[in-house]
């Protein structure tokens, strides 16, 4: 049974331009998300999936595989997932989106055990609700899944361009959330500039090669003290 992670990532924000390019520490951004999902054990590639007009810049800033669809709508994420899944196919997809540079890989690795161990159809930790932090956020899902979901035809524009709603709403799906231990109402995922000088911080105080969940945060409670 084989898995590859997706990471999801655009140059248009509208609050914060090209944010997946900014200088982070001496490198982009996209690069930290691609270092800590690439630390993901049991994952047989790790794939950056971009809007066509976008794949050239992301291409000047790392050597792994970038997957782009020119027939597809930059708006259609759904779509580029589908067509991304056609090039790289997998039973499963683990999918990460690239404003999260202090992404957890046992957190991760959490939610793949899970998902096998209950045969979900999807599976994640929905940060809005579990108390994991946002920025930390995962989601596995099967093949035949994205396969049903990108063919329903009642998919909304916001269907496919936030990729998962449709298919926990799928009729039969096993859905199946990863609870965190406790409440952490922390955010790490960068919509603005506000967010980046928060992670900015953040990584100030952790140790290279520090990439997992216990790090990071005790690296957060540090910065908030500072």
């Amino acid at each position: 049974m084989t898995t590859i992670a997706l990471i999801q990532a655009r140059l248009g924000s509208v609050r914060f331009p090209e944010k997946c390019l900014a200088d982070l520490m001496g490198r982009p951004l996209i690069t930290h998300v691609i270092e800590r999902v690439c630390a993901v054990r049991n994952l047989a590639n790790v794939v950056l999936v971009v809007p066509a007009t976008d794949a050239e810049y992301f291409a000047t800033v790392t050597d792994g595989p970038i997957y782009c669809d020119p027939m597809v709508d930059e708006a259609d994420v759904l779509g580029r997932f589908r067509s991304a899944a056609i090039r790289y196919p997998a039973d499963h997809y683990l999918r990460v989106t690239g404003d999260c540079p202090l992404f957890a890989p046992d957190v991760a690795e959490l939610v793949m055990r899970r998902h096998h161990e209950e045969t979900a159809d999807y599976t994640w930790n929905d940060t809005l609700t579990t108390g994991w932090p946002d920025g930390t956020d995962v989601e596995m899902f099967t093949v035949a899944l994205l396969a049903r979901t990108h063919l329903d035809r009642e998919l909304t524009r916001a269907d496919c361009e936030h990729v998962t709603p449709a298919m926990r709403r799928q009729s039969g799906v096993r859905v199946v959330t990863v609870p965190a231990p406790m409440r952490w109402d922390q955010k790490w995922s960068v919509d603005d500039s506000r967010d980046f000088q928060v992670v900015k911080e953040i990584f100030n105080h952790l140790k290279h090669g520090e990439l997992n969940f216990a790090s990071t945060l005790a690296a957060s409670g540090v910065a908030q003290r500072s």
